[in-house]
C-alpha cells in the first residue's frame, strides 16, 4: 500500500512539474492557447449546438448593423463634404461681390442671375440675349459678368434693353472697350477683335508687360466696375508711339460658353 501510495505521489509530482515547465515555455503556452481556443467552442458547439447558432447569428447581425452604420455616415460625410464645397463657393462668390461693391456704396448696385436665351451663330463673336430686361431693372451699359469658380470675370455689357430681355455685347466684340490695367498697375484699355483674343492699347511704353500677366478691369471709363478679371497677357508688340504699347490678351472665359451670367445692376 505504501508502494502503491508513493507511485501516485510521484506521478502526481511529475505531472505539477510538467505543467509548471509547460506554462514557463513560450511556445508550448502559445500552442496550449490556440488550442484551447479552438477546441472549447468546437466542444461547446458540439454540446450546444443552439448556443453555438445562436452566438453566430448575433454576430453575423451585429456586423451587417455596423456595415450598414459606417454606410450611412460614409454617405453623411459625402453630403457635408459637397454641402462645404457649395458654401465655400458662395463665401467666395459674396467675398468678392463685396469688393465690387465696395466701389459703388452710393450706387448700391445689385447682382442679377441671367440665362442666355438666345446665341445667334452670325453673332458668334459680338452678342448673346439674355432673359433679364428694363422690367428687371435692367439698364444700358449694364456690366455683365461670370463666375468661373475662382474668380468673377468680366462677360461684356448690356446693349440694347427690352422688357423682358436684353442683348449683350460680349468682350470679344469689336464694339466693346472698357478700362484695364496690369497687375503691376499699368493702365490701357482693352478691345475686342471679332475673334478668340483681345487687345489691351495704350500701355505707357516703359511699362513693363510680361507674357502672362493678368489683366483686370480699372474703372477708368466709369462704367463697368474695378478688380474684374479679364484675361492674360500672351504676347506684347510696339505698333507705335501714339497706341505705346500692345498686348494681346487671352480671355479668362469665352463667353460664348456661358448658359447663366450676372448682371451688375446699377
Amino acid at each position: 500500500m505504501k508502494e502503491v501510495s508513493f507511485r501516485k505521489f510521484l506521478i502526481l509530482t511529475a505531472i505539477a512539474i510538467l505543467l509548471l515547465f509547460t506554462n514557463l515555455i513560450p511556445a508550448v503556452n502559445i500552442f496550449k492557447n490556440i488550442y484551447m481556443s479552438i477546441v472549447f467552442p468546437v466542444a461547446r458547439l458540439a454540446y450546444y449546438p443552439e448556443y453555438g447558432y445562436k452566438n453566430i447569428s448575433e454576430r453575423i447581425a451585429s456586423i451587417r448593423n455596423i456595415y450598414k452604420e459606417n454606410m450611412k455616415l460614409k454617405n453623411k460625410m459625402n453630403k457635408y463634404k459637397e454641402e462645404y464645397k457649395d458654401y465655400e463657393l458662395i463665401k467666395k462668390r459674396l467675398d468678392y461681390y463685396k469688393g465690387i461693391l465696395g466701389y459703388e456704396r452710393e450706387a448700391a448696385p445689385s447682382l442679377m442671375p441671367a440665362r442666355v436665351m438666345f446665341h445667334a451663330p452670325e453673332n458668334y463673336f459680338t452678342q448673346f440675349t439674355v432673359t433679364r430686361g428694363e422690367n428687371d431693372g435692367v439698364s444700358k451699359d449694364d456690366a455683365v459678368v461670370y463666375f468661373n469658380e475662382y474668380d468673377w470675370v468680366l462677360a461684356g455689357r448690356v446693349g440694347r434693353v427690352y422688357e423682358n430681355y436684353s442683348s449683350v455685347i460680349l468682350i470679344t466684340s469689336h464694339a466693346f472697350r472698357c478700362g484695364a490695367r496690369l497687375e503691376s498697375g499699368d493702365r490701357g484699355v482693352i478691345e475686342g477683335r471679332n475673334g478668340w483674343l483681345l487687345n489691351m492699347n495704350y500701355i505707357s511704353p516703359d511699362a513693363r508687360v510680361d507674357k502672362g500677366d493678368r489683366v483686370y478691369t480699372s474703372k477708368t471709363g466709369g462704367v463697368i466696375p474695378g478688380n474684374l478679371l479679364i484675361g492674360t497677357v500672351i504676347d506684347v508688340d510696339v505698333l507705335d508711339f501714339s497706341k505705346g504699347q500692345v498686348a494681346e490678351v487671352m480671355p479668362a472665359v469665352y463667353p460664348q460658353n456661358a448658359e447663366v451670367v450676372y448682371i451688375i445692376c446699377n
